[in-house]
Parts: structure tokens; sequence; C-alpha cells
């Protein structure tokens, strides 16, 4: 099966780019760069006019996602458990609270001081 004229230049070029030095190398991939920057933009362009043909898309930068909340700005956790002598209080979320746990080792349950 015979290969894509285009395919045959690109390997012309990368067989001619292999023959220059490391210094010309660099500089050769510059300027690629700032060609196929160019290009990029032009494409960009073009494709950003025709999705605002349609009213698909108005152009300019692309819409962002809204950031999600970090973890230290949601509401704090509901108290589940209360210790009624002193008003200690514990979410029942983490570790247990170190009043609970003095209680739960001289032998009381969690459930004796639930909330509600």
């Amino acid at each position: 099966m015979a290969k894509k004229p285009q395919t045959d230049v690109l390997d012309e070029a990368l067989d001619v780019f292999k023959l220059l030095t490391f210094d010309d190398q660099a500089q050769f991939i510059k300027q690629l760069e700032e060609v196929h920057s160019t290009a990029k933009a032009s494409k960009v362009a073009e494709l950003q006019a025709a999705l605002a043909a349609l009213g698909v898309y108005g152009g300019g930068d692309r819409p962002r996602r809204q950031r999600q909340t970090s973890g230290g700005e949601r509401s704090k956790a509901a108290v589940k458990y209360r210790d009624p002598k002193t008003g200690d209080e514990w979410s029942g979320r983490g570790r247990p609270a170190a009043w609970l746990q003095r209680h739960l080792d001289v032998g009381k349950k969690k459930e004796d001081f639930l909330v509600g």
C-alpha cells in the first residue's frame, strides 16, 4: 500500500532535520513553534466564529467552571453527643472527644450521651 504524499513530505523533512546540528535543530524547533502557534490561533478563531454563527458559543475565553468551596468553608457538624453534667459536646465525627472517652473507659455507652 502506498504512503500518502503528505506522509512522504513529513518523512523527508524528518530526514533533513536529522542532518542538522544540535543548535540548528533547536533554532528550527523555535521557528516551528512560532508557525504552529500562529496556525493554532487562526484555527481557534475560525472555529469560534463558526460556533458563534450557530449560536452555540459566543467566542472569547472559554466559560469556566465555578470553583467548588473548600472543606474549611462548610458549616459546622451538628452535635450528636452531649455530657449533661458539663455541657461538653461532640459531633460524632473523628476520634471520640476526651470527655466521652473517659466515660466510655469506665463502662458507659455512647448512646447514653445522644442529643435529643
